[in-house]
């Protein structure tokens, strides 16, 4: 039989689970192990939605970076030839922070590949490159740890 809780096989005659789920506990056992559960799993998420909140900021900061460019480029005697591609990469930074939490793993991985292609050109490119790969990591972070709450609450109403 599998423990309800980690999925892992329990091991028999055993009144705890490894993961310490009180298997052949009371009802209010099993309610009180997942309360507990859910509270610590309720300040993960609470923690995974401060970090896509820094994850969207460091997109916007990107695209802060790219339009300030442009107008740098665009009031600078080389013309304005040469400010109309920071200017769409701005844009484009712009819409990616719009559409952040439609899905943010998909966001943030489009843009760490577009600012692959488009910042792989000097040692300060490769910080932005950086500051947007730990905005993949705290959205990641963030969508497994509502995972996890989504099937702790499925568990919960079960009981």
């Amino acid at each position: 039989m599998k423990c309800p809780f980690c999925n892992l096989p329990e091991k028999s005659g055993g009144a705890k689970c490894a993961c310490g789920f009180p298997s052949a506990g009371t009802p209010e056992e099993k309610k009180a192990f997942l309360s507990t559960k859910m509270i610590v799993l309720r300040n993960e998420v609470d923690q995974s939605e401060r970090h896509l909140q820094s994850a969207r900021y460091m997109i916007w900061g990107v695209a802060g970076l790219a339009l300030i460019n442009a107008v740098i480029l665009f009031a600078g005697p080389a013309g304005s030839v040469y400010a109309i591609i920071p200017l769409v990469i701005g844009l484009v930074f712009v819409g990616l922070g719009v559409l952040f939490y439609k899905n943010p793993v998909v966001i943030c991985t489009v843009a760490v590949v577009l600012g692959f292609f488009v910042f792989s050109v000097s040692l300060a490119s490769l910080v932005v490159l950086l500051v947007l790969g730990i905005g993949l990591y705290f959205a990641i972070q963030a969508r497994n740890s509502a995972r996890k709450q989504d099937a702790l609450k499925r568990l919960t109403d079960t009981l």
